[in-house]
């Protein structure tokens, strides 16, 4: 049993502690070690309760002689308190079923192909994407109503960023951790790392960091205490967003030493991961020998 949690322990605290560091590195590279360590803890767990679930299953009374092939093969020998187990199987079910869920909702608003650039007739101000390799950029005449030209073709390289890099398939993956506590914080650090990514891309688009602060700052003003869509310029942390992009961008050498720390720590979750999985893999080698 101890060798089966501390896998998960150890990838929950290596990617707390890459959500303390994410935004002090490139937003590019945050955006890919957040979206890593959310799949990697998420796979992690899936598996650690699904063992311990199954370990539950094959020593209670009432499911012993239907899963009881899992004490040879999960090498369990002592049964649960069902206040432990019962809830393990209930964590389990929910996150496979947490799993189709996103999958099928991502594949259910994906593009369908046509213009890249779609203009609705709509008086609120939204502007976003649609997800899937033939989404879209979908803004409101609203939207345009409020910025100025120059700020129309900052915020139309911004989505087309999240577009370009398939962003959509990143927060894919960062939907998985909702309504999970743990990972809340990395959660937030993507969508930050995304939205920041998307910013850098549009001002080396219109080369004029501020121009796409004044964009950023402008539609988020717009569109306040409206409902936010996934991969949308007024996303995530606005005022620090806009920070940003004030800011000169810099190569300085604690930048490269938070990166490296945050490398250490994706690390952790991906060896985490890689151990349950091989435990999995012993399991279903017991059940199935070749």
């Amino acid at each position: 049993m101890i060798a089966l949690v501390v896998p998960l322990v150890v990838s929950i605290v290596a990617a707390l502690g890459m959500a303390l560091v994410g935004r002090r590195v490139q937003p590019r590279l945050g955006a890919l070690m957040a979206t890593t360590a959310i799949g990697s803890v998420f796979v992690t767990a899936l598996v650690t309760l699904w063992v311990v679930a199954l370990g539950f299953l094959a020593h209670d009374q009432r499911t012993g002689e239907l899963f009881g092939w899992c004490r040879e093969a999960l090498k369990v020998h002592h049964g649960l308190s069902r206040w432990i187990g019962v809830p393990v199987v209930v964590g389990a079910l929910w996150a496979s079923a947490r799993a189709v869920r996103v999958t099928r909702e991502w594949r259910r608003l994906r593009g369908e192909g046509g213009a890249t650039v779609r203009v609705l007739d709509l008086a609120e101000p939204v502007a976003f994407v649609e997800p899937g390799r033939h989404g879209a950029v979908v803004v409101s005449t609203g939207m345009l109503a409020v910025l100025e030209p120059n700020e129309r073709r900052a915020l139309l390289a911004h989505e087309q960023a999240h577009l370009r890099h398939r962003h959509d398939r990143y927060l894919l993956i960062g939907k998985l951790a909702v309504g999970l506590p743990v990972l809340t914080p990395l959660a937030a650090q993507q969508r930050h790392a995304l939205e920041r990514w998307a910013d850098e891309d549009a001002a080396d688009v219109v080369g004029d960091r501020s121009l796409v602060a004044r964009a950023v700052a402008r539609a988020a003003l717009a569109a306040h205490d409206r409902p936010v869509p996934a991969l949308a310029m007024l996303g995530a942390d606005v005022p620090a967003r806009v920070e940003a992009l004030l800011r000169a961008p810099s190569g300085s050498v604690p930048g490269a030493v938070w990166a490296l720390v945050a490398f250490a720590a994706v690390g952790i979750t991906l060896v985490s991961a890689a151990v349950q999985v091989h435990h999995l893999s012993a399991v279903l080698t017991a059940i199935c020998p070749v």
